[in-house]
């Protein structure tokens, strides 16, 4: 997935490894998302393998879901990005490394 805001694209790096709740609340989550939808994400920047800006989650909250579906550019995802305080390098994630 990506994200897109305020003219920044971030990828989602969803992975059941880092993703609190458990197996359950991972597909449950990844079975209701569609293209267009506006989510909320908690977790770790990092880079994929290709350099790409990305976070890791530890959750995800559907916002608000797409009633008319967007024209297929590429699969899109819009949030708003908040940031707190800073972590220690992939602390908050478990350890999960990228790439």
């Amino acid at each position: 997935m990506k994200l897109r805001g305020e003219g920044t694209k971030v990828q989602i790096m969803s992975t059941l490894d880092a993703y609190n709740g458990g197996e359950p609340a991972f597909r449950e989550i990844h079975s209701i998302l569609r293209r267009g939808d506006i989510v909320g994400v908690q977790g770790c920047p990092g880079k994929s393998k290709k350099g790409e800006l990305s976070i890791i989650p530890k959750s995800i909250t559907l916002l608000s879901p797409c009633l008319h579906m967007l024209p297929r550019v590429s699969r899109l995802v819009i949030v708003a990005v908040y940031s707190s305080t800073s972590h220690p390098k992939h602390s908050c994630c478990g350890g999960v490394t990228i790439g």
